[in-house]
């Protein structure tokens, strides 16, 4: 949990990741993700890097398949599962404060539920905008929540060591 929560909030090296790169990870790769999704002038914001029709259809094909398909992650982003691990490890002796935190990974497979239905691989160019705008906007939202859950299974986890040992 340690090592999770740490990487998502970048208070851990990712190994094996340049650190120009690590930007795009946790949530920093979110917020970066809806700043980019907002970015309508330059050539890495979404709106200019998808101005055509065929590309726009094939990207949003492609991330609403990052989104559902269980070969790359899952419903929810894997949050709900998450969830249910929490609930779990909170039975085994001295852990039941975990369980304390699975409602927020819970809330959190609903936010990225609710991400996913905003793509649209049918959206068009002239449309794009506004569903980036939305998507920027629940992308920020969950980034916000990430950040609060995993603060605080954080601070569990650790009293939880200093705890046992």
């Amino acid at each position: 949990m340690e090592e999770t929560t740490s990487r998502l909030l970048g208070t851990r090296e990712l190994s094996g990741i340049p650190d120009h790169f690590a930007k795009n990870f946790g949530i920093t790769g979110m917020r970066t993700f809806a700043a980019r999704l907002r970015d309508t002038t330059t050539k890495t914001g979404w709106s200019q890097m998808f101005a055509d029709q065929e590309r726009l259809a094939g990207g949003m094909t492609q991330l609403s398949g990052f989104l559902s398909d269980t070969r790359f992650g899952g419903e929810g982003a894997l949050r709900g599962l998450y969830a249910d691990f929490l609930d779990e490890a909170a039975g085994l002796p001295g852990l039941s404060a975990l369980g304390e935190h699975s409602a927020d990974y819970l809330q959190l497979a609903q936010l990225w539920d609710e991400f996913a239905e905003l793509v649209d691989p049918e959206v068009t160019v002239e449309n794009r905008s506004a569903m980036f705008s939305q998507m920027a906007d629940a992308m920020e939202r969950i980034a916000e929540v990430e950040e609060q859950a995993a603060t605080a299974l954080a601070a569990t986890a650790k009293s939880l060591a200093s705890q046992a040992s």
